[in-house]
């Protein structure tokens, strides 16, 4: 979906919206790695949005990014170091939806806090740690906005008008939107913004 940008005159947003990771419909979950891989490449912007808290379940989905390293170069004769990768991967945006966090912690000390490593050495240790380092790994720009519920009966929601959805619903989808279009465009390697053109 294409949509003027709502505050820099001349400039298109697009959005790319795919499945979720390891959706339990699908039979092959690898082709879920693949599409989410290359959606990650392509923007600058990654949202991935879950209902509730961001816990455990969530987060070992993003083990996806171990094929990262091993299927991801830009040329022939690249260096075995994968730091260059840094230049492609976007911001990464936790989008908890019906969640509200408690008033004394932030956002960032919030995500931050979930990818905190275990201390150890055994296999269990590393399983809960893998994921956690990947994601900090790849997405170096990372945050999170948590959307409260938009009113009392959801089941209403698509006709209810605008005065009756909660306030704090708006003001935080504002908030998430305001983010959105202040982010970087997606740039190519020689610095310059993408711009869609074809020469």
């Amino acid at each position: 979906m294409c949509r003027p940008h709502p505050t820099q005159e001349g400039k298109v947003i697009v959005f790319l919206d795919t499945e979720g990771i390891d959706d339990p419909e699908k039979v092959d979950i690898q082709e879920d790695t693949w599409i989410f891989l290359i959606a990650t490449l392509l923007c600058n912007v990654l949202v991935y949005n879950t209902k509730g808290v961001f816990d455990a379940s969530h987060i070992s989905k993003f083990r996806f990014l171990k094929v990262v390293h091993s299927n991801v170069t830009v040329a022939k004769g690249a260096s075995e170091d994968d730091s260059f990768l840094d230049f492609f991967f976007p911001n990464l945006v936790l989008v908890l939806r019906d969640f509200g966090l408690e008033s004394d912690i932030s956002k960032e000390v919030f995500l931050e806090q979930r990818l905190m490593y275990k201390k150890g050495k055994s296999d269990s240790v590393n399983k809960f740690n893998e994921p956690r380092r990947l994601i900090r790994r790849y997405f170096k720009r990372r945050t999170c906005f948590d959307i409260p519920i938009p009113c009392t009966r959801p089941d209403q929601l698509e006709s209810m008008p605008d005065s009756k959805i909660e306030s704090d619903f708006l003001q935080r989808v504002n908030d998430l939107h305001q983010y959105l279009c202040e982010c970087s465009p997606k740039k190519l390697i020689s610095g310059k913004p993408v711009n869609g053109r074809s020469k």
